[in-house]
């Protein structure tokens, strides 16, 4: 006969499995110590890393500050070099024919396929992001990309696109909120339309750029069309200033974004924006299933530890469900574990840099004094709030109208604002300078198609 538990016992148990703590469990990084392990690196030229006269510059673990890698400081003349060798390889590139480019580019996404795990460390290590994130979104999303773009080459040989040109050396800039989906986005478009990338990783981050141009030369693309120039933002003034180079793709703060636009004013460079900051918009109405829209809002505010600009940095939720929300997501935030990047178990790691934890405490400070709620996660024992930052929430109506959260996408925190109608929610939605993204969550879909159409997004 089957017996039965009384409440109280069930309660116990119930919190028993609340509260329940575990230890680390740490994913492997051997891969990309090994790659780095007595390996000499600096610029990346001609399909091989060149030893530079001037100084090294320490790259560092970030929740530890251990020096994981020395990297020579690109100087003036491996700039010029870099751009020579593109140009050179850009005439040999273009004349393989879309044919030959496409075997290529699809032979880079089966060397990133074959060397996945050694990326997805490299990642994680440098840029201290949960290593769960570049091996299970970002790699994927890279080789998916190279997969595409192959296509495009092939594409390119045919009647239908032959007044294409290629532009000839493209440069990529990227800041240190730039992913290897960032990567994908400037590599992929510009091999498959005929032209050599060099590009320039951040200072603080060059590691994973460095072992994508060592696949791709692995892979068989020609020395030359992909270099790489590791060094501060004074190399990057060289390389967007240069007078032979056709176009420059960025990818990083607004404020860099304004300053590279005057630097190249006038030189006659087309320029592309990717990404320049900001965090985007998500809306929960009554209608929505709000464990789902909690789970979700969790996981896009702090995906790659909420420093890309599809995070979301805004949440909408309509007043007559207010308290039921806020309440469910402080629970949500509760049970959100930070720790080290390769700890299995951890949700939320360290920023690229200590000076996005002081922003954090800076804005939350802020947030205080206009008389706004704060909802942090709590940091383990054994950890140190200086290397690690907490999953904020910036509570209520004024939340907006301070612009707390206004941080150009640096500071990983989420204002909550309630709205009453479905018009004050677009109208609050659309009040930002930055529109990456937006969602919209209810189970009534005529709604949220009404309410979709009418956000601004890029």
């Amino acid at each position: 006969m089957a017996g039965t538990m009384n409440s109280s016992k069930v309660s116990v148990i119930a919190e028993i499995f609340k509260s329940m703590e575990y230890g680390p469990v740490s994913d492997s990084s051997s891969l990309a110590k090994a790659w780095l392990k007595d390996r000499k690196l600096g610029p990346f030229i001609d399909g091989t890393f060149k030893e530079t006269s001037s100084s090294e510059f320490e790259v560092c673990k970030p929740c530890t500050e251990q020096v994981i890698a020395k990297v020579g400081i690109s100087l003036e003349d491996d700039v010029n070099a870099a751009v020579n060798s593109s140009i050179k390889a850009a005439d040999l590139w273009n004349n393989l024919g879309g044919h030959k480019r496409a075997c290529l580019i699809y032979s880079l996404a089966r060397h990133i396929q074959k060397h996945a795990a050694l990326l997805a460390q490299m990642e994680s290590l440098n840029r201290g992001v949960q290593s769960r994130d570049p091996r299970e979104f970002d790699v994927p999303a890279l080789v998916r990309y190279l997969y595409h773009y192959a296509g495009w080459a092939q594409l390119s040989s045919s009647s239908e696109l032959r007044d294409w040109k290629p532009m000839g050396v493209v440069i990529g800039v990227m800041s240190g909120l730039s992913s290897l989906i960032t990567l994908a986005q400037i590599v992929g478009p510009a091999l498959a339309g005929g032209n050599t990338v060099c590009l320039k990783p951040p200072k603080r981050s060059p590691l994973p750029a460095l072992l994508f141009a060592n696949i791709a030369s692995q892979a068989g693309l020609p020395p030359g069309v992909i270099n790489v120039l590791p060094g501060g933002s004074d190399v990057g003034k060289l390389l967007v200033t240069h007078s032979q180079i056709s176009k420059l793709m960025f990818s990083g703060l607004t404020g860099v974004g304004r300053l590279i636009r005057k630097q190249t004013a006038g030189l006659g460079m087309h320029l592309t924006l990717l990404l320049s900051g900001g965090k985007s918009s998500m809306i929960v109405f009554d209608s929505a299933d709000l464990d789902s829209a909690v789970e979700g809002a969790v996981d896009a505010a702090w995906f790659n530890q909420g420093q890309v600009p599809w995070c979301v940095g805004r949440l909408f939720v309509q007043e007559s469900i207010w308290d039921n929300f806020v309440s469910r997501l402080r629970s949500r935030i509760d049970q959100l574990r930070v720790g080290e990047a390769f700890d299995h178990l951890a949700d939320v790691g360290s920023p690229l840099t200590k000076d996005i934890i002081a922003d954090l405490a800076a804005a939350t400070a802020v947030a205080k004094k206009n008389g706004l709620e704060i909802y942090q996660a709590q940091i383990p024992p054994g950890l140190s709030s200086e290397n690690f930052f907490l999953p904020t929430l910036v509570i209520g109506g004024l939340a907006d109208s301070n612009r707390v959260i206004d941080n150009d996408g640096q500071i990983p925190l989420v204002a909550v604002v309630p709205f009453r109608t479905a018009k004050e929610a677009v109208t609050l939605a659309n009040n930002s300078r930055y529109g990456m993204a937006a969602s919209v969550w209810t189970e009534n879909a005529s709604l949220a198609v009404e309410v979709a159409y009418q956000l601004q997004v890029c």
